[in-house]
């Protein structure tokens, strides 16, 4: 199968557009990525941080990691705040360079 860039020429072609910047839209990301396909990841302006004050993930911590990532915590049956997930995923972004360059409104 080959790639929009391949079909139209142009290297200013996406191979992929990934929805929102979360837990699965990373993850996308990182596997996309790993492929060499060309992708951009869009999120809302604020996607991460709306979310409630009271928010636990509802998976243990040592389920709770990404795409390549391993759980070395100190309690990998705990769950994780809202603030701990939002940093979660703001590392993986970082350290993979997900492009999360465009925002939806």
């Amino acid at each position: 199968m080959r790639s929009p860039q391949q079909m139209t020429g142009n290297v200013n072609v996406l191979d992929a557009v990934v929805i929102g910047a979360g837990w699965a839209g990373l993850g996308v990301s990182y596997w996309l990525a790993r492929r060499g396909l060309r992708h951009s990841v869009l999120e809302r302006g604020r996607g991460r941080t709306q979310r409630w004050d009271s928010f636990r993930m509802n998976a243990p911590n040592v389920q709770t990691v990404m795409p390549g990532d391993c759980y070395d915590g100190p309690n990998p049956s705990g769950a994780l705040t809202r603030d701990q997930f939002v940093s979660l995923l703001e590392d993986f972004a970082r350290r993979n360079g997900s492009r999360s360059n465009r925002i939806l409104r």
